[in-house]
């Protein structure tokens, strides 16, 4: 299946200095709670102030419930060494369950309905987030640019300098 769009990682807390034709879509287990709106009890999408939608989630790349309980904690952690990271080995596990033909006609879909629905001309950026710095090398992105990079498709830190 043909790629028509750029994919990349980044954290939430660099919501603030996207532009509309980037698209983040949490993999967290929990959001961040300015990241949805809700209104009787359901959450939906929104555009921020700066018209960046918001609310977006992939549950395919939550961490499952094999995750839950793994990750110890910084204090724990081998941050010298993350391939230890038990959290990260069943993540990664959860990852390469995934069919990545399925992800692209997901992201077809959202392409299609954010280009029609909220009228953004430029071509889209999906960007998967997580809530660590790409200083932190426990992460969950590294693991997400691992399964797309591994089936021939650039997945990088999004440098928000450069939109």
């Amino acid at each position: 299946m043909e790629q028509n769009f750029q994919i990349y990682t980044s954290y939430f807390y660099q919501v603030r200095n996207f532009k509309p034709f980037v698209v983040p879509i949490s993999t967290a287990k929990y959001d961040p709670k300015w990241f949805h709106k809700k209104e009787k009890g359901l959450s939906y999408i929104f555009q921020d102030k700066n018209g960046v939608l918001n609310g977006i989630r992939y549950n395919l790349f939550v961490p499952g419930p094999s995750c839950d309980s793994c990750c110890t904690g910084p204090e724990n952690c081998d941050t010298k060494n993350p391939v230890q990271c038990e959290f990260l080995k069943r993540y990664t596990e959860q990852l390469e369950k995934i069919d990545i033909n399925r992800v692209f006609k997901t992201l077809d879909f959202l392409k299609d309905y954010v280009k029609t629905t909220y009228k953004i001309e430029k071509d889209l950026i999906f960007c998967f987030m997580v809530y660590e710095t790409p200083k932190n090398p426990c992460s969950e992105r590294r693991v997400i640019q691992s399964y797309f990079t591994s089936r021939g498709i650039l997945c990088a830190e999004l440098n928000t300098a450069k939109l």
